[in-house]
């Protein structure tokens, strides 16, 4: 077994306590201000929110403007994803981080399909009326209807009905398929009970159900 395994295999027994505080320890600093990453729980099956912990402090001198983002699925997931946002190259002198993270997004959005950047496009005024739930949905279907690569050796495919084996219950079918430095084969689940509302699972979490077994967890 590979270290990254063995480690992989570690952060599953530890706690969805333990794994939160774990994965906010491994946080990089925010990249806007230098601030420490703060992660919390959202609620029973619906994922983290994750915010800098200078957000509550916008307006002021110090503030930032990296505030709450709920994101489903695993602490380590989440963790994962702040430390990809927030470790891109260090920014020239002449430039600031407010111009450089503008200029990176300007890059990311000129290179996406016509349809995503439409849908950007969309997003952004319905986010600027807070339109959350309704944003929310639109994403969600976004990612259920891309194309997927099914995960190489997994024991699941997509329409597979599969449920969590402890902790917070989500129980729903395969959507769609990840693949991280630690989580080596990962699901996209659709809950069976809240229809859009997507949560993503490493296998090692998830267990087969048939049609007609009652849900898992605990």
């Amino acid at each position: 077994m590979t270290s990254t395994q063995d480690e992989r295999k570690r952060r599953e027994a530890l706690s969805d306590h333990e794994a939160m505080a774990e994965a906010q320890s491994g946080c990089v600093p925010c990249k806007l201000c230098g601030g420490k990453a703060i992660i919390s729980d959202a609620g029973e099956g619906a994922g983290y929110y994750v915010r800098c912990e200078n957000s509550g402090a916008f307006r002021a001198s110090q503030g930032c403007m990296v505030t709450d983002c709920r994101l489903g699925g695993w602490a380590f997931n989440v963790m994962e994803w702040w430390n990809r946002l927030h470790s891109l190259p260090a920014p020239d002198t002449a430039t600031s981080v407010a111009e450089e993270w503008c200029a990176y997004m300007d890059e990311a959005v000129s290179k996406a399909p016509e349809p995503l950047r439409k849908l950007g496009e969309y997003l952004s005024g319905l986010l600027d009326e807070d339109q959350w739930k309704t944003s929310e949905r639109l994403l969600n279907a976004a990612v259920i209807t891309a194309p997927q690569a099914p995960a190489t050796g997994g024991k699941f495919k997509l329409g597979d009905r599969v449920t969590k084996t402890k902790g917070s219950k989500w129980t729903g079918r395969v959507v769609g398929f990840y693949s991280t430095t630690l989580t080596a084969i990962g699901y996209a689940v659709e809950s069976e009970t809240e229809t859009g509302s997507v949560q993503i699972y490493p296998e090692a979490a998830l267990a087969a159900l048939s049609t007609g077994d009652a849900e898992g967890g605990v």
